[in-house]
Parts: C-alpha cells; structure tokens; sequence
C-alpha cells in the first residue's frame, strides 16, 4: 500500500507566493528634509511581501530623531537612527 498525501496538505500553500500579499499601511515621521515617504528604501523592501499602503493613520509608524510628530501616533513604531 502506497502512503498517498495530497498536494494540498503535503506543501501548504503560501499566500504570498499565490499572490495574495497583506496590506500594510504605513507611515513616516519625523525624518530629514527632502525625505520621500512615498519612494524610499521602506516602502520598496516591505514592498516586496506586502501591499504598501502609505498613509496618515498608519498601522505601522516608521519615525527619525528630527521631531516629535511620532508623539501623536499611537500605533506600532519603528525608531529609524540612520
């Protein structure tokens, strides 16, 4: 007798891979002049496993030493340091 597993439960099916990608709405605070939120190493890295969604109520803050707008948020932040 053969042990037989199907496909679907032998390699699980990734949601990413299927094309399914997560929206991850994310927003920037506090960084130098002439900063890009929109165009940035961030946004294209997280880019390549979700859906970037920059925004002004971000899920995710991603925030630098030039202020204290991240103050404000109240969501999950990343300290930036350069």
């Amino acid at each position: 007798m053969t042990n037989f597993i199907p496909p679907s439960i032998a390699r699980p099916v990734d949601p990413i891979a299927a094309g399914a990608r997560p929206t991850l709405r994310l927003g920037f605070a506090d960084f130098w002049g002439g900063f890009d939120p929109r165009d940035n190493w961030f946004v294209r890295l997280l880019g390549q496993r979700w859906n970037v969604e920059v925004c002004d109520r971000p899920d995710v803050l991603i925030y630098s030493w030039f202020g204290t707008s991240h103050l404000d948020h109240s969501c999950i932040k990343v300290y930036f340091a350069g």
